[in-house]
């Protein structure tokens, strides 16, 4: 083997394998959200499933609500979703020269990895917020549908819109946080020594 392709410490090998899992996932969902954006479902059918009296017609307002609400941010959120899909390809990319440089510095790529983490740590935190206003809308749109038809809300409690936001901004504060931790893991003095000691002839 190489010297340019020493393995790497444990928890750098750790770390770099959860950057590249992450950044293909939160890929993989920015090119959904974008495809769903640019291309969105307009007509709102259920008629085809079988369902109870009245649950139709509670997923048909959701549906609406949340087309309604993504239309309203469609171009700002078309630029938040290709730059995160954009952040996230250059993160596993530069997670995959870091595993197996092939002739490639890891100092340089220790850089490219936490500043391309941080962009996407940024721009999935944009993308959350956004969510979670689609969230709030959508549920409080269910919530309308069951004040109205009271056997639909048992077993459930209504409050659908404040549960849609808190799972959302929970699930965007994991995913933000995570992909902040790990930029400042790669920006860290010790990942800087010892990428610069990996790189030594």
């Amino acid at each position: 083997m190489s010297d340019g392709e020493r393995p790497l410490p444990a928890a750098l090998l750790r770390v770099t394998l959860c950057a590249l899992v992450l950044a293909g996932l939160v890929g993989f969902g920015a090119v959904h959200g974008l495809t769903n954006l640019l291309a969105p479902s307009r007509e709102v059918d259920f008629k085809k499933v079988e369902l109870p009296p009245g649950y139709r017609e509670a997923l048909e307002a959701v549906a609406l609500a949340e087309l309604a609400a993504y239309e309203g941010m469609r171009s700002s959120r078309a630029v938040i979703l290709i730059g995160i899909w954009a952040f996230s390809a250059l993160v596993f990319v530069a997670a995959l020269r870091m595993l197996k440089p092939q002739g490639a510095a890891r100092e340089g790529v220790r850089r490219m990895l936490g500043g391309a983490l941080l962009a996407t740590a940024v721009l999935r935190t944009l993308e959350g917020a956004q969510s979670a206003a689609v969230a709030r809308k959508a549920g409080r749109a269910l919530d309308k549908v069951l004040s109205s038809r009271p056997e639909l809300a048992q077993p459930y409690s209504l409050g659908s819109e404040y549960a849609a936001l808190v799972l959302s901004v929970g699930l965007s504060f994991v995913v933000g946080g995570s992909l902040l931790m790990m930029s400042r893991y790669y920006r860290s003095q010790t990942v800087r020594e010892t990428c610069a000691a990996l790189d030594e002839p």
